[in-house]
């Protein structure tokens, strides 16, 4: 998968913008088992925590970890970030408790279980983090004071959710997706399909 990321940047002239980190984040330098769903599957991660572990994979490969914190060096930096990682969340968050303490920004976690948010609100607590809101299976944090607030969590929900409309009625909203591989889906953004639609139709038969 890391090779076709990589591809994908430099495709896309990123490459002075975009680097890959050919590792595991987690909270100890090391090696451990990971599943890997197919060749393009984005589903795969650390086998001794991955939720679906139990749902057949391709095969098992042995791949470094390492800390965040010793991966790279960011601080008083304004950052966001996104754990999204099959259940091993808690273990990159340890390895990254000193990048938290020394940036300001929003964090995105997936959250599977109740237990799962506990965690992930007890630890960040610590770090000095704050839970914005939960949204599905995904949880939202800050260590901006100015976001603490319940009328500006309120503020940021009524935002999120006024655009989503918008995005809705104009034909932008979640794409139309079709899964054509084991672990490979196709996304169409929605007003493309919209128009497409449009286009059949004017056709003479």
């Amino acid at each position: 998968l890391a090779d076709e990321i990589q591809g994908n940047i430099e495709l896309n002239g990123l490459s002075g913008e975009v680097q890959v980190h050919r590792t595991v984040l987690s909270d100890s330098d090391g090696q451990v088992d990971f599943l890997v769903r197919s060749r393009y599957a984005g589903d795969g991660g650390v086998l001794e925590t991955h939720q679906y572990a139990h749902i057949p994979y391709d095969h098992i490969e042995s791949l470094r970890t390492t800390k965040l914190d010793d991966l790279v060096t960011i601080e008083g930096r304004d950052v966001i970030a996104k754990i999204d990682v099959e259940g091993h969340e808690i273990g990159v968050r340890r390895g990254a408790e000193r990048t938290l303490r020394s940036n300001r920004g929003f964090l995105q976690v997936e959250v599977l279980t109740e237990e799962s948010l506990r965690e992930a609100e007890s630890l960040l607590q610590n770090y000095g983090w704050f839970r914005l809101f939960v949204a599905d299976r995904d949880a939202y944090f800050s260590n901006i004071p100015e976001y603490e607030s319940v009328e500006t969590r309120l503020k940021l929900l009524e935002d999120g959710i006024s655009q989503f409309v918008d995005r809705n009625r104009r034909g932008e909203g979640t794409p139309t997706r079709k899964r054509i591989l084991p672990g490979v889906t196709l996304e169409i953004p929605r007003a493309r399909v919209h128009r497409v639609r449009q286009l059949v139709r004017r056709t003479p038969k």
